[in-house]
């Protein structure tokens, strides 16, 4: 999940000849392994290098994606104004009509164009849901099931942001370097907010773009956290979402009004 170049950093950061006889092996700045070099015959790297690609939607905004796993995600939350087959999605900006809606709409946060094109468009459910599709040909809105997925594999191999692989400590893994506003004093350790240059080693960039909530009728959040629907349905009103915060360590799960609106990410076929 690094580059090449980083990698080759890593290796001069990591592993260095102490002492004349011996290699330690760091992990998160602790010595993890000892061995004498008299016991050493050869020491051999293996990297899985990083697959970057590009897609493009309907509209022609054009995604960088990325290889995480088994799994190819875009690296940016979804921008269409349109579906795959070219009918157009609503664009909602008064709170009533978007409320009563259940139909597919989309807002971008204070109904400002730059935020949409910054941060991508916010969708309600029903787009997420809608069989005409939201996500370029060859991709899908991720399901529930498939973040647990990206979730599982952040955690077992180096996502936790203390290097460990128990436990969900992985936001600053997936959030971008940049745009996260400050926490309090008190942030929990391994917050988003805490190094920002820290963040990002899985490569999904994960940008604060904040939400609109539709029961209060304000956006809220650019700056300080993510949401994302999954194609996943709770129940008859409810659709689960996925979320960071800027001042915790962990990605998190829940369900909410499918009249919310929150990014989409996409996920290849």
């Amino acid at each position: 999940m690094k580059t090449y170049l980083s990698i080759i950093f890593s290796l001069f950061c990591t592993i260095g000849l102490i002492a004349q006889d011996s290699v330690y092996v760091y992990k998160s700045g602790v010595v993890i392994s000892k061995y004498s070099v008299n016991n050493l015959d050869s020491l051999s790297f293996n990297f899985t290098p990083l697959i970057r690609g590009k897609v493009s939607d309907i509209d022609g905004n054009t995604y960088n994606t990325l290889k995480i796993g088994t799994q190819i995600w875009m690296t940016e939350n979804l921008k269409t104004s349109k579906f795959r087959i070219g009918e157009s999605i609503s664009n909602i900006t008064d709170n009533a009509v978007w409320n009563a809606a259940t139909f597919a709409a989309w807002c971008v946060y204070n109904n400002d164009p730059a935020t949409g094109t910054k941060y991508g468009k916010l969708y309600n459910w029903y787009a997420v849901n809608d069989s005409r599709k939201i996500a370029p040909v060859g991709w899908h809105v991720a399901s529930d099931l498939e973040w647990t997925t990206l979730e599982n594999f952040l955690i077992a191999n180096g996502g936790n942001y203390d290097g460990t692989v128990i436990g969900n400590k992985i936001s600053k893994a997936l959030a971008t370097n940049t745009d996260w506003n400050d926490g309090p004093v008190n942030a929990k350790e391994g917050a988003v907010c805490l190094d920002l240059s820290t963040n990002n080693s899985s490569g999904f960039s994960a940008l604060p773009a904040g939400s609109f909530s539709g029961s209060q009728g304000e956006f809220f959040g650019l700056g300080f956290n993510a949401n994302w629907w999954t194609s996943t349905e709770f129940d008859a009103t409810t659709a689960y979402r996925r979320y960071i915060k800027n001042v915790t360590q962990d990605e998190e799960k829940g369900s909410i009004d499918k009249y919310e609106g929150l990014s989409v990410r996409c996920i290849k076929d």
